[in-house]
């Protein structure tokens, strides 16, 4: 083991001890360190996200705070809820938390992912941002869309944002559109389609949902999570929805003193 990989170890596990909060940057960090460093962690109670930049060596380590971890337990189960009441169950789609993917020189671990049972690569990712700024935020969600390697069809963006506290969720998908010209690029096209913002109040949460879907709610289709293809006897047919009153219930259970809310 390098010097540089057991100084970081014993950091890491010194922040985790500790619940920092926030992102850490070590250079010099080898693929070989990397890994190594991936497998020590994996098994703490408290699991960090990491991003590795194989070209420049670079490990970034996400320490996510408690509201971060509840949103993305909250959207998964509500997302989850619904394959299964579609009829969409494991033999059609899969689900994971924070798996490692690479795409080009980046390994990162999306917030969550979803694809069809018959291939291992992600249709859809979600990203949760806390501490990040909305531009981070966009550029860890538009990286798993716009890599020319990437499975992605779909990403969903939620940023947590402070005074007043707010919770926007962001749909990005491919621009098909503008392949239709001929374009010379080494990234695919893609553009936000479906916008929600919660606002907390006292009593009553406020909603607004801008979108092309009327009713104002979000609309994902199913394909999206089982691909075009799925077994024999499942019905794809038509969208997931995301409702106003969906939106409320998460935003109900998230503005908590749990989540350092007062």
């Amino acid at each position: 083991m390098s010097k540089v990989f057991k100084q970081t170890l014993l950091d890491l596990k010194d922040k985790i001890r500790q619940g920092y909060i926030g992102d850490l940057y070590y250079d010099t960090i080898t693929k070989e360190d990397f890994t190594s460093l991936y497998s020590k962690l994996s098994t703490t109670s408290r699991r960090p996200r990491y991003l590795y930049d194989h070209k420049n060596l670079i490990l970034q380590v996400r320490m996510p705070a408690s509201r971060h971890e509840d949103i993305v337990d909250q959207l998964k189960e509500m997302i989850n809820t619904k394959l299964r009441a579609a009829g969409i169950d494991r033999a059609s789609t899969w689900s994971n938390l924070a798996p490692l993917y690479t795409l080009g020189d980046i390994t990162a671990e999306p917030d969550g992912c979803w694809g069809p049972a018959s291939d291992n690569n992600p249709t859809v990712v979600m990203e949760v941002g806390n501490s990040e700024t909305s531009g981070q935020l966009l550029l860890d969600g538009r990286h798993w869309l716009e890599n020319i390697h990437s499975s992605v069809q779909l990403s969903i963006l939620v940023k947590l944002k402070k005074n007043p506290d707010v919770i926007q969720i962001s749909i990005w998908e491919l621009d098909h559109s503008r392949y239709l010209r001929p374009l010379r690029t080494s990234h695919r096209l893609v553009k936000r389609t479906q916008f929600a913002e919660i606002t907390r109040s006292d009593p009553i949460h406020r909603v607004t949902i801008t979108s092309t879907n009327s009713p104002a709610e979000l609309q994902i289709p199913f394909t999206m999570f089982t691909g075009p293809s799925p077994p024999p006897g499942v019905n794809i047919a038509g969208d997931m929805i995301i409702s106003q009153q969906d939106l409320l219930d998460l935003a109900r259970f998230h503005f908590v003193t749990r989540n350092g809310y007062v």
